[in-house]
């Protein structure tokens, strides 16, 4: 296939099935370059996150299936070892090439195989902290690893004018290598070490001059680029040379989010991670959840100078970017970082500062050392603002938004909060100022209601929920006699109203958009509980989700009714 044929094929199927674009189509040339290099059935592959793997898919038998992408029991929008043996590893968050990379390395030199790999990496996620331990380690972990620096954002290395334009083309070419590593071979058979030092020196020296890459070379990766990314023929060759080479190479190749799809390209934000764009989006209906916590805050900085913002690359999806906008000098966003996110919090609220930090629950599992050593210990105040929460969907086992109860109940000194509505949340928000120590408020996508009534439709059975399923709960309650309640506490909740209602004749039942396991059932022993099962629960639509687990209204339903 063609790039055109390429990138037709992901425009077309993530019109109709949503996904990630941009970065998808800006990597079409890569993934095809590696295609032809290298072997995807044997040689390994590690894409980071995954974003830009779509064509990786389509080049490795997976065309056929391609209209499945992203939907309940098709291909995963991910890189998935259980897809293709194409993909090394499973990808989703950001920063994890390079080390599982480095690992598979040094397990190839141990069992003396000859693989290559391939660790391909974005100019964000080389940010990434993890990133960094894996750079320091590269030299001691292997002799071999190839690095491919997809720099779709900023060069990190910027070349210096036409010059390093040259220098990179002609360093890049294949016929250019192969002469040199001839006169290498040649000047180890006439034992000419000072002169090939010498050689490598003024090498490394104008590579360092013009291109700034000495940075990666001090790490022991000898440095190809920046590459256009587009140009298919001078990433084969930079690919090339990175395999025939026997040191470790990191290969920069510079790329354009979006390329080749004209809406894209001018707004790759946006085209990042898109819904079903061919058919005409229904318009929103009502202010979300993300909108609403931003608003909030920005509302109480107005009145409380000690309050700042922060998040990890994700601004616009956090709902801070109104408050980033009214106080940009009391706004931070970090970049991928969210270990570093955490602590340098908490260095705020050790400073005397009121830090609220807004992060996807799928990321702040990167965080909870973080927030059990640097925060809790100490009890500083740190509001922990938890975007999708709950939420599970097309983005798969990665993504699921369903551990953060679990993992921050298990951790002394922090209290969790779920609002039913925007009024609760605002609530929350006031008292968690005013507490001190750290809360957690989970909350998840989708419109945010202004105020939710919470049924009592009779004694039977107490229907407790999380705030964001109250509106389920109040159809299981029509359906099964039930009374509602929604604790706007998790942690501490309520145990003596539950003991209450169990002491009067009631069925205690818990429904939860988090992991059951450790889950809000769990905090009041409840007789009935209904979370998601101790498992990955895959990618698909919410509704097709819940049905399947049994966690939709009707199934919810009819097990309340079957026991009693």
């Amino acid at each position: 296939m063609t790039p055109e044929e390429i990138r037709a094929r992901i425009v077309d199927v993530v019109g109709r099935n949503g996904g990630h674009l941009a970065s998808s189509l800006g990597a079409v040339e890569l993934a095809l370059a590696l295609s032809r290099v290298f072997d995807p059935q044997t040689d390994r592959i590690v894409w980071d996150v995954g974003h830009q793997a779509y064509a990786w898919k389509i080049l490795t038998g997976r065309d056929d299936r391609f209209d499945t992408l992203r939907r309940f029991g098709g291909l995963s929008g991910f890189p998935n070892p259980g897809e293709s043996p194409a993909d090394a590893a499973v990808a989703g968050h950001a920063g994890m090439a390079l080390s599982v990379a480095l690992g598979m390395a040094a397990a190839r030199d141990r069992k003396g195989s000859g693989e290559h790999v391939i660790a391909v990496i974005g100019d964000a996620s080389m940010a990434n902290g993890v990133s960094f331990e894996a750079l320091n380690n590269c030299a001691a972990a292997t002799g071999k690893v190839i690095v491919v620096l997809n720099d779709n954002e900023m060069s990190i290395s910027k070349p210096i004018g036409s010059f390093a334009r040259f220098l990179g083309r002609l360093i890049t070419g294949v016929r250019y290598n192969r002469v040199k590593k001839a006169a290498e071979a040649a000047g180890h058979g006439l034992k000419l070490t000072f002169l090939r030092n010498i050689y490598h020196e003024i090498e490394s020296r104008i590579k360092g001059l013009f291109l700034g890459s000495r940075y990666f070379e001090h790490f022991g990766l000898r440095y190809i680029g920046p590459i256009d990314g587009h140009d298919l023929k001078a990433v084969e060759d930079a690919l090339t040379v990175a395999k025939e080479d026997k040191r470790s190479v990191i290969v920069h190749v510079v790329t354009k989010k979006g390329k080749g799809f004209a809406a894209a390209e001018r707004e790759p934000t946006r085209f990042h991670g898109v819904g079903p764009f061919a058919i005409p989006a229904p318009p929103k209906t009502g202010k979300s959840w993300s909108r609403a916590f931003g608003e909030a805050v920005t509302e109480l900085a107005r009145r409380d100078k000690r309050i700042v913002a922060l998040t990890a690359a994700m601004k616009d999806g956090t709902g801070l970017d109104i408050f980033a906008r009214e106080f940009p000098e009391r706004f931070f966003d970090v970049g991928i970082a969210e270990e570093h996110l955490a602590g340098f919090a908490a260095g705020l609220a050790a400073g005397g500062m009121r830090p609220v930090v807004a992060i996807y629950s799928t990321f702040l599992q990167r965080a909870i050392d973080q927030v059990f050593h640097d925060m809790a210990i100490a009890k500083l105040p740190v509001i922990i603002g938890i975007d999708r929460a709950g939420v599970v969907g097309a983005d798969g086992v990665t993504h699921q938004g369903l551990y953060d109860l679990a993992l921050l109940r298990a951790i002394p000194n922090v209290v969790i909060a779920q609002p039913k509505d925007e009024e609760e949340l605002k609530t929350i928000l006031t008292e968690a100022l005013e507490r001190g120590g750290v809360t957690a408020i989970r909350y998840p996508r989708g419109d945010c209601p202004k105020k939710t009534e919470l049924e009592d439709c009779g004694d039977k059975v107490a229907i407790w929920c999380t705030g964001d399923w109250a509106e389920k709960a109040n159809l299981v309650a029509a359906k099964v006699g039930g009374k509602v309640v929604s604790p706007r506490y998790l942690k501490p909740v309520n145990r003596d109203l539950a003991e209450r209602q169990r002491q009067a004749g009631m069925k205690i039942a818990a429904i939860e958009n988090a992991a059951a396991i450790g889950g809000l059932g769990d905090a009041i022993g409840a007789d009935l509980e209904f979370g998601w099962p101790d498992e990955f629960i895959p990618h698909g639509k919410v509704a097709e989700l819940e049905k399947a687990y049994g966690l939709d209204a009707e199934s919810i339903s009819e097990r309340i009714l079957a026991n009693g």
